[in-house]
């Protein structure tokens, strides 16, 4: 089975104010590329409105994700639209050289 490239995968780090100090929390994208992040957070100890904070920073940045998926999308149609209807002039310009 191939290893999937996880450097290619959406990741960042979201902050949340602690009681004392400001709690850094990783999160990575769904190996499924379904839209979900997943935080990592191993021996955090959480109460509620940190979970509060990091599930609304976690939607925020799965919009973003999502945002930009759908902008990569409307790219990669406009890239290939533009190649079918101009074709004929790449092939015209290759007969030529």
């Amino acid at each position: 089975m191939k290893k999937k490239n996880k450097a290619a995968f959406a990741q960042g780090t979201i902050t949340i104010d602690g009681t004392t100090d400001s709690i850094a929390i990783a999160y990575r994208e769904h190996e499924d590329r379904n839209g979900q992040l997943l935080a990592e957070l191993n021996h955090l100890n959480l109460h509620s409105a940190h979970l509060l904070d990091l599930s609304q920073q976690l939607v925020k940045a799965e919009e973003k994700l999502a945002q930009g998926r759908a902008w990569y999308g409307r790219m990669a149609n406009t890239d290939a639209s533009m190649t079918e209807n101009f074709s004929h002039l790449l092939e015209a310009s290759e007969d030529n050289n």
